[in-house]
C-alpha cells in the first residue's frame, strides 16, 4: 500500500519570514533572545541612515 504524504496548510507568517531575512543579513541587530535592535542596525549601517525628520513641500 502507498503511504499518502500530507501537506502542511498552514499559512506563512509574513513577519517571521522578514524577520529571517533580516537575520540573513544583519546578523549583528539581533540581540540573544532572538529580538531585532533599530539602534545595532544604525551602528552597523553607519552613515547610510538619514535621522533627521522627513520633509516634504506642495507648492
Amino acid at each position: 500500500m502507498t503511504r499518502i504524504e500530507k501537506i502542511n496548510l498552514n499559512s506563512m507568517s509574513i513577519t517571521e519570514y522578514q524577520k529571517q531575512k533580516l537575520k540573513e543579513l544583519f546578523p549583528e541587530a539581533f540581540t540573544e533572545g532572538n529580538k531585532f535592535e533599530w539602534d545595532r542596525l544604525k551602528l552597523t549601517l553607519g552613515e547610510a541612515i538619514d535621522t533627521g525628520k522627513e520633509r516634504f513641500g506642495m507648492n
